[in-house]
């Protein structure tokens, strides 16, 4: 099995990923790179991952731009 193939298999078990969640698209761009940044420092504390994604995800969609 591929890689490609077991990280579609992991995506259909399991749902969407962490970024998805937070409402990050992913671009080779800045902005959604220094988001993934912001979500990867949020999820490495002490929280639950639940919390740190919505966090993500309101700073996301208050239009929340590092461009």
């Amino acid at each position: 099995m591929s890689n490609a193939e077991t990280a579609a298999d992991l995506l259909d078990t399991a749902g969407e990923t962490f970024a998805a969640e937070a409402g990050i698209t992913l671009e080779d761009k800045p902005a959604p790179l220094y988001r993934l940044l912001v979500l990867a420092v949020l999820l490495s504390s002490r929280v639950q991952a639940k919390l740190g994604t919505r966090a993500c995800r309101e700073l996301v969609a208050d239009r929340w731009k590092v461009d």
